[in-house]
C-alpha cells in the first residue's frame, strides 16, 4: 500500500467509528414525558392509583419497549384516576435479569388525584 491509500483508509475507519458512536448514542434517547400539571394551591386529595410499564433489553444491548415504559405507566395511573390532576407521584424502577437472554426493566408509578 502506498502512504496515501493508508491515510485514506485510516480516515475512512475514523469516520465509520464516529458514525457508529453517534448512531449508538442516538438510539438510547427518548422523548420527555410530562408527569402532570402544576397542582392547585390548596388541593383536595381524592384517591390514589398506580400504573406500570415494562421493556426488555435483549442481550443487554437491544432495547425493546424500554423508552416507552414511563409513558405507559403514567397513562395507566391516569386512566385509573379518571383523568384528574395528579400530585405526589412516586416512581420506582425494577430490574429483572434473565441470564444469557437480557434484562426486564419495569417502571411503576404511584400517584394521588386532586381536585
Amino acid at each position: 500500500m502506498t502512504p496515501a491509500v493508508s491515510s485514506d483508509l485510516r480516515s475512512a475507519l475514523r469516520c465509520a467509528a464516529a458514525l457508529g458512536v453517534l448512531a449508538l448514542a442516538g438510539a438510547c434517547s427518548s422523548a420527555p414525558v410530562r408527569i402532570g400539571p402544576r397542582p392547585p394551591a390548596n388541593p383536595t386529595l381524592l384517591s390514589a392509583a398506580e400504573g406500570s410499564g415494562c421493556g426488555f433489553l435483549l442481550l443487554n444491548l437491544l432495547p425493546l419497549g424500554v423508552n416507552g415504559r414511563l409513558h405507559a405507566a403514567y397513562r395507566e395511573a391516569q386512566v385509573a384516576l379518571g383523568e384528574r390532576d395528579v400530585v405526589d407521584s412516586r416512581i420506582t424502577e425494577r430490574w429483572y435479569a434473565i441470564p444469557l437472554v437480557g434484562t426486564m426493566l419495569c417502571t411503576e408509578i404511584e400517584a394521588t388525584a386532586v381536585q
